[in-house]
């Protein structure tokens, strides 16, 4: 399940932090190269379903 579409990279990699960090699990789909650090086109990060209610709070003011 799609929990945020980061508007850059930058965030890409402050979100990946922030949830192992959480110990929740993650997929980053969309276009990426060099370990997501320079991400182009639009990318989603994804969480299992169970854990979609947990990373949303978490991620929720971003």
């Amino acid at each position: 399940m799609t929990v945020l579409k980061p508007a850059n990279p930058g965030l890409t990699v402050l979100v990946e932090s922030m949830l192992k960090d959480a110990g929740i699990p993650y997929v980053i789909r969309g276009d990426q190269a060099f370990q997501n650090l320079y991400a182009f086109g639009q990318v989603e990060i994804q969480v299992r379903e169970e854990d979609a209610e947990d990373a949303a709070d978490l991620l929720g003011d971003l």
